[in-house]
């Protein structure tokens, strides 16, 4: 997928990455980097689908992706068990230009 992220943002000015929302991340590429992440991470794991904000010249958006089993079993740990659904975070920043 990063490579697809890095092949829309040359052709678009579009950015997309991952962040971490409910568990810790595996990547520190993957850790929240400013508030609006930060914020999204918080509110996607309380449950909340999307967060949207215009912070001066782009527009961002924060969608929850829901981790399937395959995911959960490096991401929360091989022999976890925790019946609440956890997330990660998809973050789309396009420039409003």
């Amino acid at each position: 997928m990063e490579d697809i992220f890095d092949e829309i943002e040359r052709q678009s000015g579009v950015q997309a990455h991952w962040i971490s929302a409910s568990l810790k991340p595996m990547s520190i590429d993957h850790k929240p980097a400013d508030d609006f992440e930060r914020r999204a991470a918080k509110e996607i794991a309380a449950g909340t689908p999307d967060l949207e904000a215009i912070e001066g010249d782009r527009y961002r958006r924060a969608l929850a992706i829901p981790l399937a089993s395959g995911c959960l079993g490096c991401h929360q740990g091989l022999g976890q068990n925790n019946k609440r659904q956890q997330f990660a975070g998809l973050v789309i920043t396009v420039p409003l230009r």
